[in-house]
């Protein structure tokens, strides 16, 4: 998995669009299913973690909000993920909904939270919200949200900027603020971001050249680094079936540079595990000492005795006897012996 959190969207399967993600190996892309004829052979590398927003059905996002459209809902992604092998890694819900009280940010809620338990029966990930920039407005409502992030895998926001990519806390990382609210800890997925000052025709060519955008990219991907929080973000867009998103498309120069840059990063490092060394270790030491092997029991209570206490490497393995008419068990170690009653294996006596 990449070190950069940013990849990419594309309006349909855009076939530059394709060919990028192949060369690049983004963290996440983002696909807008159109129709099922969208579904041609991606071959888009398993280390890329797949998200699809679907668009049929007279667009889903302007459905009734009710708990039987959400299961309907749940079970055309599921036959859309068959049709390519199970290869989309989540699914969103709604896209931008648009609430402006608490009874309708309740109704969403109910929505997204019955799509979210229809999706996982499926087998399948969830990704709820999907807000557009600044909203909801009333950031209050986001109490009302809580039940449906709390059963989804990740919360989506469109978190952009204008007229630069990086805003601010109320604009581009207002996902704090949502979740903060809600009370709920979720991983973040920015479904879109990038420079969007109202809509169609003001993406960030009406702004910036190529030059000075990849610079807010890229000043966003170190940004977005610094959160933990934050598992991906998808520039909107690279490749759009709608020409009323031309001024989002990425030139062929910023879509180069963005993966250049990506690709300089390289690949997450994962923590070195210092206990699962040393388990790997002991183990293999116990298993091969000069006196005979001892085979290495972590989860025997005489070898988690000797282990918490420090005694060192077994000279023994265990050992069953008779004192004063009770069952005893003891092994010895290099720094002591580690015993106990027969059964009681809750108590374990160290003598040194």
């Amino acid at each position: 998995m990449r070190r950069s959190k940013l990849g990419v969207q594309t309006l349909a399967v855009d076939a530059k669009a394709l060919s990028w993600v192949k060369d690049v190996h983004p963290r996440v892309f983002k696909i807008v299913i159109v129709s099922d004829k969208d579904f041609t052979d991606w071959d888009i590398p398993d280390d890329v973690f797949l998200i699809a927003r679907y668009y049929g059905q007279g667009d889903v996002d302007y459905w009734e909000w009710t708990k039987g459209n959400a299961r309907t809902l749940a079970a055309k992604m599921a036959e859309l993920s068959g049709l390519h092998g199970g290869r989309i890694d989540a699914w969103e819900c709604v896209n931008e909904p648009v609430v402006g009280s608490a009874a309708s940010m309740k109704r969403l809620a109910r929505f997204e939270k019955t799509w979210a338990e229809a999706m996982h029966e499926y087998g399948l990930r969830a990704i709820v919200g999907n807000f557009a920039v600044g909203n909801p407005a009333d950031i209050g409502l986001m109490q009302h949200f809580a039940p449906a992030i709390e059963v989804a895998d990740y919360f989506g926001y469109h978190g952009y900027g204008c007229p630069q990519a990086v805003g601010d806390d109320w604009t581009t990382f207002r996902y704090r603020k949502l979740l903060e609210t809600a009370g709920v800890e979720k991983p973040v997925i920015l479904t879109e971001c990038g420079v969007d000052c109202g809509g169609p025709y003001k993406g960030y060519r009406k702004y910036w050249i190529d030059t000075e955008y990849i610079w807010q990219l890229i000043s966003l991907d170190q940004a977005l680094m610094e959160d933990p929080r934050v598992f991906g973000a998808c520039v909107f867009c690279y490749g759009t079936f709608d020409r009323k998103w031309a001024s989002f498309d990425l030139s062929a120069h910023v879509a180069a540079t963005l993966g250049d840059h990506i690709k300089s990063l390289g690949d997450v490092v994962p923590e070195f595990d210092y206990g699962k060394l040393e388990e790997a270790l002991r183990n293999w030491a116990w298993n091969h000492l000069p006196w005979g092997e001892i085979p290495y029991n972590p989860n025997a209570a005489l070898a988690k005795a000797a282990i918490r206490h420090g005694l060192g490497m077994p000279l023994t393995g265990e050992i069953r006897t008779n004192k004063q008419g009770r069952d005893i068990v003891y092994q010895v170690f290099v720094l002591g012996i580690a015993w106990c009653f027969e059964g009681d294996y809750a108590n374990v006596h160290i003598i040194r």
